[in-house]
């Protein structure tokens, strides 16, 4: 019936009409169904923008990680070098008997070797080691000039030189009395509570 009276109507209206039902049906499939979907659409794009943005950060960092692991490298050598000159314990035993090695490998006699307490310097704290030599001048120049070259820093103070009153021979001109002082790394520990 209803049909009957829309072919009744003449064809301007009905185009018309067909129009307006075209145009609800679109608008409610527009607002009810597609913009939901749309605004959904939208939020996943930016959603994949963000995580193209992290995966772009973690693959720079990837094409990095062969780089940060030569640093990695480059300074865990420099590390195990500076723990060399400057290690964490005093190593007594090897320092002494370094210097007894280098002072006979100049042809000085140690009539003694004392080994002090150590000073502590905030990261650091120096070990003074007071010894006393007799040999020849230059002896002790040779004895000196090898420790400036050993890998661990020791530095000499306090040096005091007589020369000996009867030459018993030419290798004994001189007796001598001197600090060496090598250092120890120390963190600073911090005071637990």
């Amino acid at each position: 019936m209803v049909l009957k009276q829309f072919n009744d109507l003449p064809w301007y209206v009905q185009a018309l009409l067909l129009v307006a039902v075209v145009g609800g049906v679109d608008f409610l499939l527009h607002y009810q169904f597609f913009q939901p979907i749309r605004q959904d659409i939208m939020k996943a794009t930016q959603e994949i923008g963000r995580l193209s943005a992290e995966v772009e950060k973690g693959q720079a960092a990837e094409r990095r990680l062969a780089e940060f692991d030569k640093e990695i490298k480059r300074n865990t050598e420099k590390l195990l070098i500076l723990r060399s000159i400057l290690p964490e314990e005093k190593e007594t035993p090897e320092i002494v008997r370094r210097i007894q090695e280098l002072a006979a490998t100049s042809d000085l006699k140690i009539r003694k070797l004392t080994p002090q307490p150590s000073v502590g310097h905030g990261f650091y704290s120096d070990w003074p080691i007071n010894i006393e030599l007799d040999g020849s001048y230059d002896n002790l120049g040779r004895f000196f000039d090898r420790i400036s070259k050993f890998t661990r820093i020791i530095n000499v103070e306090n040096l005091n030189i007589r020369g000996v009153q009867e030459i018993e021979t030419p290798d004994k001109t001189l007796s001598a009395t001197c600090t060496t002082k090598t250092f120890v790394f120390q963190e600073e520990r911090k005071a637990v509570n």
